[in-house]
């Protein structure tokens, strides 16, 4: 296939894509503001960023085998889990910052965690999945744009990734 047998992008498809990047750019920029904002508004003293493992996607029934966190202000790992049989700890350490942050904490980490254990988190709580369709309603649109290698199509506008 020839160069001029491919279609070309005429200035207004230009105009267009130039715009949704710094549309795409400038939300970035949005979103970071609001949780650096979210976040020193608290006079943090410890924000943890974390994600557990348990035994499947609907909560009842559910087991938990891990809690994997970073400490924002130290950039510490910690991890507890089942085998070490320190679960207890973590869920202390949860429950006592000041800020927490994960991807979808607010509809299934959290209420997880308030099933099996006496929980209830005294900090602030910043779920990005919620950030996420805040900042990208339209994101079906940008994954078929985009064609991301690799990304089931059916994939494609789910921020739950």
């Amino acid at each position: 296939m020839k160069t001029k047998d491919l279609p070309q992008t005429t200035k207004t498809e230009k105009k267009s894509l130039k715009t949704k990047t710094s549309t795409h750019s400038v939300r970035q920029k949005q979103m970071a503001s609001v949780l650096k904002n979210m976040m020193s508004n608290t006079m943090t003293q410890t924000t943890l960023l974390f994600d557990l493992e348990s035994t499947g996607l609907l909560r009842q029934g559910s087991q938990l085998h891990c809690i994997v966190a970073r400490n924002v202000d130290t950039n510490e790992t910690l991890v507890w889990d089942k085998v070490k049989d320190n679960l207890d700890i973590g869920i202390e350490q949860l429950r006592t910052a000041d800020v927490l942050v994960g991807h979808n904490i607010a509809s299934y980490d959290i209420p997880l965690i308030q099933e099996l254990y006496d929980f209830n988190p005294r900090g602030q709580i910043i779920d990005t999945l919620v950030l996420s369709r805040l900042f990208y309603p339209h994101i079906s649109d940008r994954d078929f744009e985009r064609r991301p290698i690799g990304m089931p199509q059916r994939l494609y506008g789910r921020h739950s990734l």
